[in-house]
This record gives structure tokens, C-alpha cells and sequence, in this order.
């Protein structure tokens, strides 16, 4: 992948899981044997186009790329935009475990891995649609210690807003999300409900998550150790 951009300092303002497109996010964690990796594939992230966090980075890795070339839409201090991430990795390191939900609409499915972390770890939340599962939904918490960082390839870029304009009229993220839903049930997998710890975290709660970390623009960061035991 020609990009790897960390965003460690920033993630929670540069992913932007509401899609103001329109468009449907897909998330899956990727079968991994290292213990200090997790990885997640995502299909149709929206990136905030943050000059500091992002734009700059992205360029000076690829000054002939599609960010490079859309440089003069964004900068200006009040110009606003987003680019549209088709497939990519999301790759968090250190101390990394995680816990998950799925929702297919008429249960939900948990599944967690122990977790415990020390002040100044860190976790992302992502969300949107299952890339392994069919007609479902996902939730994830990923803790971790050390960064996070964005993987993708040129071709997969796409200016997706500018100044509060979508480059996609409504009709194209009706047709763009239905084709995206026929490739996934062509996948045709369903939940395998032995393939699940069904442990739901206690980090569900937005009450405890709060307790454990703040959470800025800027980071989501533990504020005291958890052990795991509660």
C-alpha cells in the first residue's frame, strides 16, 4: 500500500463514522497471529481532510497522489472537505486487545477478548456495517498502547466533500450502497454463533467507558489502569 499514515495524534476528529455522504462504512478485524497487532479492514471510510493531521502527511508520502492533486480545494483555513477511503487497513499496535457487538436486527452478539490497559493507553471505536457478516451490523472497541495508523492505496481515494457539497448526489449513494449490499450477501456468510464468546464488555456502557477515559478531538486516553476484574 502506497500510504501509511499514523494517526495517533487526531483519530477521533479524521474518522468520520457518520459518512455525511450517505455512504455505508464496513468493518472486519482481519485473522492476525501477533499478539501486539490487530488489524481491521474497512470499505468506505470517510478522512476529514485536517491539513495538520492528515492532508500533510498524506502528501509528503505521495506528492503525485489524489490528496496532492485536491491541495488547493483545501488550503485555505476556512475551507472544509473530507476524502473518501474505498478500501483500507486500520492497524493498531502496543498492548492491543478488543471487544465487539453484532446486531442483525433481531439479536445481538457479543464477543470479547480480555482487556485490560494502563494510564495513557488508548482506544477507537469504529462502526458501520459487517464485512463478514451478512444483513448485520458491528460495533468495536480497540484497545491499545502504542499508534494507530491508516493504510490504502492511491487508486482507492476519493475527494467525497467540499465545502458541505458531497461529490455524490443522493441517487449515487442509493446505487453505490445497494451494489456494496450485494457483494456482501453474495458472500452469503452468516453468524456462526459458536464462533463467539458471547462476553459482553462492560466498555458497552458508556457510563464506565467514561469513567476509564477522556476523550478530546485530539484522543481517546485511559485515565487509570484496568485490570480486567471487576
Amino acid at each position: 500500500m502506497n500510504y501509511k499514515i499514523n494517526i495517533t495524534e487526531g483519530y477521533p476528529s479524521l474518522l468520520n463514522l457518520d459518512n455525511s455522504s450517505g455512504l455505508y462504512s464496513y468493518f472486519a478485524i482481519d485473522p492476525c497471529d501477533e499478539t501486539d497487532k490487530i488489524v481491521v479492514s474497512v470499505e468506505n471510510l470517510e478522512i476529514n481532510a485536517d491539513q495538520d493531521l492528515w492532508c500533510c502527511h498524506a502528501i509528503a508520502e505521495n506528492p503525485e497522489g489524489v490528496i496532492a492533486k485536491f491541495a488547493d480545494r483545501y488550503d485555505s483555513e476556512d475551507s472544509v472537505a473530507s476524502f473518501l477511503l474505498r478500501k483500507a487497513k486500520i492497524v493498531a499496535e502496543g498492548d492491543v486487545t478488543y471487544c465487539m457487538c453484532l446486531d442483525n436486527g433481531s439479536e445481538k452478539i457479543y464477543h470479547t477478548l480480555p482487556v485490560s490497559f494502563s494510564t495513557g493507553s488508548k482506544y477507537v471505536w469504529l462502526s458501520g456495517k459487517s464485512l463478514d457478516y451478512t444483513d448485520s451490523n458491528i460495533g468495536l472497541y480497540i484497545f491499545f498502547s502504542g499508534s494507530l495508523s491508516i493504510q490504502f492505496e492511491d487508486r482507492d481515494v476519493l475527494l467525497q466533500m467540499q465545502d458541505f457539497k458531497n461529490t455524490f448526489n443522493m441517487e449515487e449513494v442509493k446505487i453505490i450502497n445497494k451494489t456494496q449490499e450485494i457483494f456482501n450477501k453474495q458472500r452469503d456468510t452468516f453468524i456462526e454463533h459458536d464462533v463467539f464468546n458471547n462476553i459482553k464488555s462492560p466498555f458497552f456502557d458508556f457510563d464506565f467507558l467514561m469513567s476509564y477515559f477522556e476523550h478530546t478531538e485530539y484522543i481517546n486516553i485511559a485515565l487509570r489502569d484496568f485490570s480486567g476484574r471487576l
